[in-house]
């Protein structure tokens, strides 16, 4: 398992090639987690787009991780 950083995290929601590519690894390796914090991080900047496109897919990205209490 791995923690993803929110670094990452936006660069899978961006659709960049090598965040791509590193989610794809982690699928097949068994799945990831990321911290409440992250996971508020990536919330807040959607919210901020106020595209609901971009809530929708931060809601989809972070359902598929696990959170990490703080």
């Amino acid at each position: 398992m791995r923690c993803l950083d929110s670094d990452i995290l936006v660069g899978i929601l961006r659709v960049n090639e090598d965040a791509i590519k590193m989610s794809h690894k982690i699928d097949e390796e068994g799945g990831a987690f990321t911290t409440s914090i992250n996971a508020f991080e990536i919330l807040v900047g959607a919210r901020l787009s106020l595209k609901q496109k971009n809530i929708d897919e931060a809601k989809k990205l972070l359902g598929k991780l696990g959170i990490l209490n703080f």
